[in-house]
């Protein structure tokens, strides 16, 4: 028996990955909201990579809340519903994201991983985090994930060029 994730449980068993090969037509691409924050913290500690020296701050509960908070726009998760979920039962499951904050400007490199404040008005995007679950990698998952954001990323400054 295979039982349904709950919020904030791993986003899928093996059965329902592998059962579904086309899963990418059942995902979908939004805005991240507060309550969504939970779960991307459980997914960025699941998958943390260990660099030498560390990098401070990029997944971290602190910096999450910061960035959903802060840079709402800029926050974007992988939204998964299951095909055999009840019809009344309206709950997705992030199995991904994406996050980034803007920035007035890049003194070097080190800009790139330290952690900086979210300028709203910064011509710099700079892309903080990249999350896929473990059980969804290597499916194209992380590609179209940020395919997406570049999209959304495009619409959002071409609407803030017409409405400055």
């Amino acid at each position: 028996s295979n039982s349904k994730p709950s919020n904030g449980a791993a986003a899928a068993t093996p059965h329902h990955v592998d059962a579904h090969p086309d899963f990418l037509s059942r995902v979908k691409f939004r805005k991240a909201s507060p309550t969504d924050i939970l779960r991307c913290i459980d997914l960025a500690k699941a998958s943390t990579i260990e660099f030498h020296p560390p990098i401070e701050g990029t997944s971290s509960k602190n910096a999450l809340q910061y960035r959903q908070h802060h840079a709402a726009p800029y926050f974007r998760c992988a939204a998964y519903r299951f095909e055999d979920e009840d019809e009344d039962h309206d709950e997705d499951h992030i199995i991904g994201f994406v996050s980034g904050i803007r920035l007035a400007k890049m003194k070097s490199d080190d800009d790139l991983v330290q952690t900086r404040p979210h300028d709203p008005t910064g011509p710099i995007l700079a892309i903080r985090s990249v999350v896929v679950a473990e059980e969804y990698r290597g499916r194209g998952l992380g590609m179209t994930m940020i395919k997406s954001y570049i999209h959304k990323m495009q619409k959002l400054n071409e609407t803030s060029l017409e409405h400055p």
